[in-house]
Parts: structure tokens; C-alpha cells; sequence
């Protein structure tokens, strides 16, 4: 953790050490602060718990080679003659490190005189800001500004009969768009919304179509978990995607470094106030988008 004239606290699972007189000062960042910061993030994204997790030490282009070669399959050879050669399909995906960054201004008063646990409500705060953030643009983000959003890297699966409306055929076509290898790991995504209108479908007898969708904390839909992210689409609307099926460990999110947390002491001391900064450096993209597929609505 760094203060904001340069002097810096290590921090070793979670333990918290400085040997500088600045400390004294309360300069330094409470222990449990990371630990809160990063649970937050994870709660309001719920593709961090999903996805595949790639730390690094530092922020350069970090390039994955990608393949797919499930078009070709072996041939069977005649005597005294020589097999041909079948090129293999490689691509290239390339993980940079956006800056997700969100400050907070206490005053002093409130810091010295407050008696809650201030530092893990500013934590919490901050957290929650960049969490949200990051499951935006896990979602839906271009891949040229921000990061990719599994929704944007994701390949066409099926498309409902109506704008507003998902059946249970729409969902077995989703289902069956995906190839089979990568239905082993496959899971469900959609917005809370959405997914409430599918616990709704019911048959002509109005008797609900599925009885066990609800399994506590763990919800499933035709034997797959059900991932609630409420960054996706929202409603049942033309052109929206709604639904998604796939292997979410074929999205990779990239970490460079740890978050960084920055107590801004000096800046705001004419208002007799601190600042807390907090900064991670990341990126994601799809790595394979036939890995994972999405139900759109028709656009009228």
C-alpha cells in the first residue's frame, strides 16, 4: 500500500507492517481492508466466480494462442501411400490492463470521531463501485476501450420465435447450439429479471415447467447452474440477448497486480480531510466463442 508521498506499507497475508513514524499518524491502510474490497467486487460480479482468473505481476500485452481445430478429424490411409497433411486454425487473443479506479473523500472528523467500523464501510464502497464497473464491461463491454464483455464475444446460439417471450424450445436450442464437449462444463447467465420469467413458464394447465429450479443458493436450469448477472439485459425486448450457455472458464480475466490502495492524506488537508483511492488493473476477453453461446430476441 502506498501513501500518497511515496512511502509504502507491505502487506503480507493480510498482515500489515511499517517501521516509518508516518504511521503513527494513521497514515496507513486497517488491516481486512483488501480482503473486504476484493469481496465485494467478486459479489457484484458474479463472472469473477466462473471465469478463468489469470494474475500477473505487471500490466504488459499478455498474448494467448488459440486453436480450434474441431473441423478436422483423421483420415483412414491406403497401403504405400502417403498421408496428406491437415493445417491446424491458430488465432491469437491479446490481454492488456485497463485501469478500474474509484476514490472516496472522508473528512477527519468522521475518520477520528465515527463509531463504526469506518475503514471497512469505505471498503465496502469502493468495492461495490468498481465491482459494478467490472460486471458492466464483463457483460457488455466493446474490447476496444474497455474490456470484452462475454455477451459481446459470445457467437450466436438462438434466436426466440417473438421479441417478448423466451419458451422452453428457445431454451433447449440454446442448449443443443452448443457443442457437446463444452456442454460438460456448461452453465447458464442471465439477468435476475429473466430468469424469473423462465421459473414462470408453466404448460397449458398453468402447472410450472419446472419444479426444481430453485436449489437454495444454487439455482439450475436442465441440470445446468444458472449464473445470475444482473449486468445482462434486464428485459425480454427485441434485439436483446437474454440468455447465455456455455463454458464461462473460456472467458479469461486478467489481474495485473493486486489492487492498490492509495490513503490521500496531504491532498485534501486544507479540508481537513483524506482520500482513499483504489485501483486495479485489468482486462478479459473470450477466448473461444463457440465455447459460449446466447439466446437473442428477434428485432421485431
Amino acid at each position: 500500500f502506498q501513501a500518497e508521498d511515496g512511502i509504502r506499507d507491505v502487506a503480507v497475508t493480510g498482515v500489515q507492517t511499517c517501521a516509518l513514524p508516518i504511521c503513527a499518524g494513521g497514515y496507513t491502510i486497517p488491516q481486512g481492508f483488501l480482503a473486504e474490497l476484493e469481496k465485494k467486487i467478486v459479489f457484484y460480479n458474479p463472472l469473477r466466480s466462473v471465469a478463468r482468473i489469470i494474475p500477473t505481476l505487471t500490466g504488459n500485452s499478455l498474448p494467448f494462442p488459440t486453436i480450434d481445430d474441431s473441423s478436422n478429424s483423421a483420415g483412414v490411409g491406403a497401403e504405400n501411400t502417403a498421408p496428406s497433411a491437415t493445417d491446424m486454425t491458430f488465432g491469437q487473443i491479446t490481454l492488456g490492463a485497463y485501469r478500474y479506479e474509484s476514490l472516496i473523500q472522508v473528512s477527519n472528523e468522521l475518520l477520528r470521531d465515527s463509531g463504526l467500523d469506518l475503514a471497512s464501510e469505505i471498503a465496502a464502497l469502493l468495492g461495490e463501485r468498481i465491482g459494478r464497473k467490472e460486471a458492466t464491461d464483463h457483460a457488455t463491454g466493446n474490447g476496444t476501450t474497455t474490456a470484452q464483455g462475454v455477451v459481446t464475444g459470445a457467437s450466436a446460439g438462438a434466436t426466440a420465435a417473438t421479441t417478448t417471450t423466451i419458451t422452453l424450445a428457445n431454451i433447449m436450442a440454446l442448449r443443443n447450439s452448443l457443442d457437446f464437449g463444452y456442454q460438460q462444463n456448461g452453465a447458464f447467465m442471465m439477468h435476475q429479471t429473466v430468469w424469473n420469467s423462465i421459473l414462470q413458464l408453466a404448460d397449458s394447465q398453468s402447472r410450472p415447467l419446472f419444479l426444481d429450479l430453485l436449489n437454495g443458493n444454487a439455482p439450475r436450469l436442465l441440470g445446468y447452474p444458472v449464473v445470475v448477472n444482473n449486468a445482462m439485459a434486464s428485459s425480454i425486448a427485441a434485439s436483446a440477448v437474454t440468455v447465455l450457455f456455455g463454458d464461462f472458464s473460456k472467458y479469461y480475466i486478467r489481474d495485473a497486480g493486486d489492487i492498490e490502495i492509495i490513503r490521500l492524506n496531504e491532498r485534501y488537508a486544507d479540508a481537513y480531510a483524506t482520500g482513499f483511492l483504489a485501483v486495479r488493473r485489468t482486462d478479459a476477453k473470450v477466448a473461444q466463442s463457440a465455447a459460449i453461446k446466447k439466446l437473442t430476441q428477434p428485432a421485431s
